[in-house]
C-alpha cells in the first residue's frame, strides 16, 4: 500500500515536471551546474519562476476563454432578441389585434430576458472578483 501511494505521487510529480519542461524549454537543459548552495538556489529559483509564469498564464488563458464564451453567449442573445423583435413587428401588422396581443407578450418576454441578462452579467462580474 505504501509503495502504491508513493508510486502515484512520483508519477504525478514526473508528469508535472514534464509539462513544465514542455512549456519552458530552458528547463530541459538547465544551464546551471549545481556545485554549491548558490548554484542550487539559482536552479531552484529558476524552476519556481517557471511555475509562477505557468500559473499566471493558466489563469489568464482561462479568463480569456471565459470572456470569449461570454461574448459569444451575449452576441447570440442579442441576435435572437433582434430577430424576435422583427418577427413581433411583422406579426403585429399582419394580424391586427391578435398581433398586437402577441407583440405585448413578446415585449414582456423581452423585458424578462433583459432582466435575466443583467442578473447574469452582475453574477458573472461578482464571480470575476
Amino acid at each position: 500500500m505504501f509503495n502504491t501511494t508513493v508510486s502515484k505521487i512520483r508519477i504525478r510529480s514526473e508528469h508535472a515536471i514534464g509539462l513544465l519542461k514542455g512549456r519552458f524549454q530552458s528547463l530541459k537543459a538547465l544551464p546551471v551546474r549545481i556545485k554549491d548552495a548558490k548554484s542550487h538556489k539559482l536552479a531552484t529559483l529558476w524552476g519556481v519562476a517557471c511555475i509562477v509564469v505557468h500559473n499566471y498564464a493558466l489563469e489568464h488563458e482561462a479568463k480569456e476563454k471565459r470572456t470569449v464564451e461570454t461574448d459569444m453567449f451575449l452576441e447570440t442573445m442579442m441576435r435572437e432578441g433582434m430577430e424576435d423583435r422583427a418577427d413581433g413587428e411583422r406579426d403585429a401588422h399582419a394580424h391586427g389585434g391578435r398581433g398586437m396581443r402577441r407583440s405585448a407578450l413578446l415585449s414582456s418576454a423581452r423585458e424578462r430576458r433583459k432582466q435575466l441578462q443583467r442578473d447574469l452579467q452582475i453574477a458573472w462580474e461578482e464571480r470575476q472578483r
